[in-house]
């Protein structure tokens, strides 16, 4: 092997090593003091069993800050909790995932999963979301109304939904999710629904959106939505053609 490929490795490792371990900075950094690399003067990994470390987000699950951790508990641990200086805040949404790391301080890339919980303006916690309605679809139907309908699975869900909000654009192209126009209890078992709206005019196009509320009043933020165009015409007047015949002379 040349020079270059040497080298080309050694830095290679040596990227790796550094992106676990802090020797520059004896390990005082957000990850070195979650994980306890500062008490080993960040040349090392401590806990020799490996365990998780605990992120964070609030603007979104593509948000999470993977470079803070928030918490961390070793490998026997089968709970972790947010450290003390890092709080909940009231009003808010937070997003949190969770990262396996083993004996060596290498960190899994990617994370299991993404859950939020959020806290109401008084600091109370008001609980996960339910999932989000799946395979939503319209139709036109008599009388200028529209029916709309949608599946529903409970499986996985962080909370369970008690009831479904339907919404409208109105007729503007954006649905106002704002204006609640319809309301359709869930129903435990039941994994397909439907809503069927007021009457429209001929010809009015609406779009349509569905979304999942938890018993604490949380509501999923799906942005799916479909659209058709009201028919309030009656059927055709059918053409009689009536043959009168006379008598022959």
């Amino acid at each position: 092997m040349g020079l270059w490929g040497r080298t080309g490795m050694a830095c290679t490792l040596l990227n790796k090593w550094l992106a676990h371990y802090d020797p520059i900075h004896r390990g005082y950094t957000l990850r070195g003091i979650a994980n306890g690399v500062c008490a080993m003067g960040g040349w090392s990994f401590p806990r020799v069993g490996g365990g998780y470390n605990l992120y964070r987000g609030n603007s979104g699950p593509e948000q999470v800050d993977y470079d803070a951790p928030v918490g961390a508990a070793g490998a026997e641990s089968d709970r972790i909790s947010n450290f003390s200086w890092r709080p909940h805040g009231a009003d808010t949404e937070h997003f949190y995932a969770l990262r396996a790391i083993g004996g060596g301080g290498v960190e899994s890339a990617q994370a299991e999963s993404v859950v939020s919980v959020a806290f109401g303006a008084g600091g109370e916690f008001v609980g996960g979301r339910p999932h989000g309605p799946v395979g939503l679809a319209v139709e036109a139907v008599a009388g200028g109304k529209f029916r709309v309908s949608w599946g529903y699975s409970p499986v996985g869900e962080e909370a369970e939904a008690v009831e479904f909000r339907v919404y409208s654009d109105g007729g503007d192209g954006i649905v106002d999710y704002e204006q609640v126009v319809g309301q359709v209890p869930h129903r435990p078992g039941t994994g397909q629904y439907s809503y069927t709206s007021d009457a429209h005019e001929h010809g009015a196009r609406r779009r349509w959106s569905v979304r999942a509320v938890s018993a604490t009043g949380r509501e999923e933020g799906n942005q799916a939505s479909v659209r058709a165009t009201a028919d309030s015409a009656g059927p055709p007047t059918p053409v009689v053609l009536v043959e009168l015949i006379g008598d022959e002379c």
